[in-house]
């Protein structure tokens, strides 16, 4: 698919790239939604919460294992974890009811191809497709390019990385608009993406070998934070 399509992989991103990619995200999930027939993924994303593979809690469950034995301090280890099963049973409750059907399942920069201008022209890159929640699937996938991503001018700070949220949000939000269930669950997917993504846990297991405690213990924090945070403040 690669060679076929026209365009290549963008060496950074930018805003018009992330308002783009979150466009062309919330276009096939609109087109998936209205789909005359379903397309018959049998299996889900292993991106999904909830699902039959679940990797995000696996990754939590193998955090949580590790730490145990870390010298981390205890406190921050419990409220972590509390937090990260409060959010989840809020999302459980009413994970049944959202709208959901196949997806990409891997919307990452290497995945996205650009014309001479800069501009999206192509997706590739499908190994990853099942049936996902989409605004659970929004969530993973903005997070992964607002704050993972290379950014344009090598911008890396939490701040940069809000914008750049924002502006994917708002690119599908463009295409489809999300409804007042998925806009209640949005942040609390994003805070659990924000600080389980996998890169983040490999962090905090990497820090935990090398015996540097005090830096496991800011790496915590930080997801602390992740979680706490508001993502969504302005009306999307």
């Amino acid at each position: 698919m690669e060679t076929w399509l026209p365009g290549k992989e963008p060496e950074s991103l930018t805003i018009g790239l992330a308002e783009q990619a979150g466009e062309w995200l919330g276009a096939m999930h609109r087109i998936a939604d209205q789909a005359l027939a379903p397309i018959p993924f049998t299996s889900g994303s292993p991106w999904s919460l909830f699902g039959q593979e679940d990797e995000l809690d696996q990754d939590a469950q193998a955090l949580e294992k590790a730490l145990q034995t870390s010298g981390a301090e205890a406190p921050l280890v419990r409220e972590l974890f509390a937090l990260y099963r409060e959010k989840r049973s809020i999302l459980r409750a009413g994970w049944s009811e959202l709208p959901g059907g196949p997806v990409q399942g891997d919307f990452s920069l290497n995945n996205l191809l650009t014309d001479e201008n800069g501009r999206l022209c192509g997706v590739i890159d499908f190994h990853l497709a099942g049936t996902d929640v989409f605004v659970g699937h929004l969530a993973g996938e903005a997070s992964f390019l607002a704050y993972a991503a290379d950014k344009e001018n090598e911008e890396t700070s939490e701040a940069i990385g809000d914008r750049y949220l924002e502006a994917v949000i708002a690119g599908y939000e463009r295409s489809r608009p999300l409804n007042t269930q998925e806009r209640s669950l949005l942040n609390d997917l994003i805070g659990l993406r924000r600080a389980f993504a996998c890169y983040q846990v490999d962090e905090v297991l990497g820090e935990i070998k090398a015996g540097n405690t005090e830096q496991v213990n800011q790496e915590l924090k930080n997801m602390i934070l992740y979680l706490k945070k508001d993502y969504c403040r302005a009306p999307l």
